[in-house]
């Protein structure tokens, strides 16, 4: 197969598949697309970035020789939105290890509070960035913080993706929904979370159980939500 004439030839599933089973576990054809994905076409780097975040993620034992040059393309200005959310699609499958953790983590709070990037970029990040939490537990209150204030400006996946990574640490974040609420008690930890006046707000928690105190008796049950 000529990889190159290959990757031009379409961008679609079926070609995507084509090229990684031909692929399939040799290293040296990976390789092979490695240069290419970070050579300096940019049409064959954008085409390039899918079928090689698939090999690598069914044969992660190709991603160690490269890795440090995947990471340091990552860092790259005016990146294509292609080339970074396949490279993060790659990063949320595998073990990174620790030399590279650090660029990794920062690498992907920066996509996560961009206002610019794509859904799938910071769907992706959050995902590297809960599995670096199990090994960086202090990482876990600043990305409940950066949630939280990205909430409101992000779409449908990244509430998805956040929900989850939320419940996974019985972490709580205000969303909005209803008006007018002075305070919510969670019945789970028996916690009262105090929500300012005038602001629509319900809790997240695991245990998705959640009780409206009364507006105008605190101490008494409203309906459950």
């Amino acid at each position: 197969m000529n990889l190159k004439e290959k990757i031009l030839l379409e961008h679609t599933k079926t070609n995507r598949e084509e090229i990684v089973n031909w692929i399939g576990s040799n290293q040296t054809r990976f390789d092979e697309l490695v240069k290419l994905f970070l050579g300096n076409d940019k049409l064959i780097t954008q085409r390039s970035g899918w079928p090689l975040s698939f090999a690598g993620i069914a044969h992660p034992e190709f991603i160690p020789k490269h890795l440090g040059k995947l990471v340091t393309n990552l860092k790259q200005k005016d990146l294509h939105d292609a080339v970074k959310r396949n490279t993060i699609r790659l990063l949320q499958e595998i073990s990174i290890p620790e030399k590279y953790q650090g660029d990794v983590m920062n690498i992907c709070f920066d996509f996560i509070i961009s206002p610019t990037e794509k859904p799938g970029i910071k769907a992706f990040s959050l995902t590297v960035l809960e599995n670096l939490s199990k090994e960086y537990p202090e990482i876990k209150q600043e990305l409940k913080t950066v949630i939280e204030d990205r909430w409101d400006y992000e779409t449908a996946a990244f509430h998805s993706r956040a929900k989850k990574y939320l419940r996974i640490f019985s972490i709580f974040i205000p969303i909005k929904l209803f008006k007018y609420q002075p305070q919510i008690l969670v019945v789970c930890y028996i916690t009262v979370h105090p929500v300012k006046e005038y602001e629509e707000s319900v809790l997240y928690s695991k245990y998705q159980h959640q009780v409206q105190s009364h507006p105008d008796k605190p101490g008494k049950k409203s309906s459950k939500m």
